[in-house]
């Protein structure tokens, strides 16, 4: 099922001798509720969030991502509980965070690793203000 990601970062390594790593997608009510046995699969290396999907998936707006947004509480105690399951499995958990603040609030929840934002939304967010600033 294709998930509500506005921009897809890339997962392909740079070094193709490097040994393939499998980072599995939790964010989905089914997935959320079966995180333990996923985890334990042999060869799952990580987990990735996506935490506008983890909301809409759970009955959440997507503002619930951002510290005290609507059903915010609700949407750090799935966070919080996805970080717990990995970190007793030991497995490294990352989210896609927009902004600055939501990698400190996701830290906070336990994450060991974010992605703030991809490439391409940095770079347009940079030239809008560049424009911006040109035509003022």
């Amino acid at each position: 099922m294709r998930s509500f990601g506005p921009v897809r970062p890339s997962w392909q390594g740079r070094d193709v001798f490097a040994p393939p790593r499998t980072v599995v997608m939790v964010e989905t009510v089914a997935a959320v509720a079966n995180l333990a046995d996923i985890v334990a699969v042999d060869g799952v290396a990580a987990v990735f969030v996506g935490p506008s999907d983890l909301a809409l998936a759970h009955g959440l707006p997507v503002a619930a991502q951002d510290d005290g947004g609507p059903g915010s509480d609700r949407h750090a105690e799935l966070v919080s509980g996805i970080t717990a399951v990995c970190a007793r499995a030991g497995v490294p958990v990352g989210i896609y965070c927009d902004s600055p603040a939501h990698v400190r609030r996701f830290r906070a929840l336990g994450c060991t690793f974010t992605m703030l934002a991809a490439e391409q939304a940095i770079l347009r967010a940079a030239l809008a203000e560049k424009l911006a600033d040109a035509r003022s």
